[in-house]
């Protein structure tokens, strides 16, 4: 198990937990555990950059309908094995259908919204493989992704859409008080305030 508080405007770490008990495993779940994201990677990967670049609104029609990629016949389901047909963007992510997301981001995937929108918000592990695989649009991603990082990414969305780095350390001074190290947040514009208000209220509906 881990889990981490992170500011949303600084990007300081306010508390993590790193595990369950330290003497049985001294891995630190909350910043080294690299896993599947699954339907969180929806927001940041897909429907954020996806409104970023005016392919769909809250408001937009999928389809949801058994549907077979060109990509390796890639076939994504339902976590409900059913399909619901014509939904909404809003709809799909507060059910977590699977199929429309998964037909929004082939919509963008040739831009390489995990360079332009994931990396940008400090999500460092992904493999080359991420950029192409579209399964990575579900959260599935052969490098992983660790609770601080995927946390971080979070934190843009109640930052403005302004991406703050996470940090432990804020300041380190001498015996004396002279300041040797003292942190300076550097905010990165990931989305536009319009999108960041658009994506806040669909993640409500959750």
């Amino acid at each position: 198990v881990g889990g981490i508080l992170i500011e949303n405007k600084t990007g300081k770490i306010l508390s993590f937990v790193g595990g369950r008990d330290f003497d049985v495993e001294q891995t630190n779940h909350a910043t080294d555990s690299f896993r599947d994201n699954g339907s969180t990677m929806k927001p940041i990967l897909v429907y954020g950059p996806a409104m970023e670049a005016g392919v769909v609104q809250p408001g937009s029609v999928v389809l949801d309908a058994h549907t077979v990629f060109d990509y390796k016949n890639w076939d994504p389901y339902n976590y409900t094995s059913r399909n619901y047909g014509l939904v909404s963007v809003r709809e799909a992510l507060y059910e977590s259908y699977n199929v429309p997301v998964a037909k929004t981001y082939m919509k963008i995937r040739y831009d390489d919204p995990a360079s332009k929108y994931l990396e940008k918000m400090g999500i460092t592990s992904l493999t080359e493989a991420d950029h192409e695989n579209p399964s990575a649009s579900l959260g599935q991603v052969d490098g992983g992704i660790s609770v601080e990082e995927n946390t971080n990414a979070f934190a843009t969305f109640g930052n403005g859409g302004l991406f703050a780095d996470a940090y432990m350390i804020e300041k380190i001074e001498t015996k004396d008080g002279e300041v040797i190290y003292e942190h300076e947040t550097e905010e990165v514009e990931v989305f536009s305030p319009q999108t960041n208000y658009l994506m806040i209220d669909m993640m409500r509906d959750v």
